[in-house]
């Protein structure tokens, strides 16, 4: 069945989602919760529903709703069905020529002709990428494109920079980590390490690990960390997304960062903050290595 462009995204999203969440056969799935979620109306994400009814991954029961019909780790065949969208290939296109050679400011008529799409997925795609945070809208006229980390030194400045500043977040003495998130966290990476690394894609991976590391940085409860650690992330998504990494070394990472978060739920912080350090070492020394 053919579907419409925001039919097609929510049902990508909402596959992703249950994975990442890890909801399991039964769980009730609320589409005002889920439209509220996703920032739609209900009318899509029913649409979208319905379709997963038919293809025996959610199943409708008159007097209970939608219930997922099937284990979150059943969705691989779903996913891959889907036709990449206009929205995935135009971000795709705009990310391999930002990457390249940084495109600077722009207007839109100069993009619509430069990606050959129409002002509407444009639109549609800058927004997204505004939430990343690698274009800002200029007051007057045209979208300027910010500078990311796209060649070797500036990825090892990046680690450097870390080295720097988030091992020494979590000896400061206004760390507190939060009970709740420390828990959902274990609960994550447990799961990417229980095979779910060969399952989740490279940009819910690269979520997960800036969850990790953020929130890791959060509970030091220092503002000024905080935003230079989000503002480094934004500007090195896109080297990250073109970091072929094994499945062996996304294991490794998932395994260290259980590591770290043992270390920080049994108070050792020092332990903690050395763990971290390795960590980020060792990844400095796979993906930006001194030449």
């Amino acid at each position: 069945m053919k579907h419409n462009h925001l039919q097609q995204k929510i049902l990508r999203e909402l596959l992703q989602w249950i994975r990442v969440e890890r909801l399991e056969a039964g769980h009730k799935l609320v589409t005002s919760q889920i439209a509220k979620q996703f920032g739609v109306s209900r009318t899509p994400v029913l649409a979208a529903l319905d379709v997963l009814v038919k293809d025996d991954v959610v199943h409708y029961d008159k007097n209970k709703g939608y219930l997922l019909a099937c284990h979150y780790d059943a969705l691989d065949e779903q996913l891959e069905t889907l036709p990449e969208s206009g929205l995935d290939k135009l971000y795709q296109s705009i990310c391999d020529s930002h990457f390249a050679n940084p495109l600077g400011e722009l207007s839109e008529a100069e993009m619509m002709r430069r990606f050959d799409t129409s002002r509407a997925l444009l639109l549609k795609c800058l927004s997204k990428i505004l939430q990343e945070g690698w274009v800002v809208r200029n007051e007057g006229h045209g979208w300027q494109f910010i500078e990311v980390v796209n060649d070797e030194t500036a990825y090892r400045e990046s680690y450097e920079f870390r080295l720097l500043n988030e091992p020494a977040a979590l000896l400061s003495e206004s760390f507190q980590p939060d009970p709740d998130e420390l828990a959902s966290l274990i609960e994550e990476q447990q799961f990417i390490q229980n095979h779910g690394f060969e399952k989740l894609s490279a940009k819910e991976l690269y979520d997960a690990n800036i969850r990790f590391h953020e929130t890791l940085i959060s509970w030091a409860n220092n503002r000024f960390t905080l935003q230079a650690i989000q503002r480094l992330n934004q500007l090195r998504r896109l080297v990250e997304y073109r970091q072929i990494e094994t499945a062996m070394t996304r294991n490794i990472q998932s395994n260290e960062h259980l590591d770290i978060l043992y270390a920080i739920q049994a108070n050792e912080m020092q332990l903690a903050a050395t763990l971290l350090k390795k960590h980020i070492e060792r990844a400095r020394s796979t993906k930006a290595p001194n030449r």
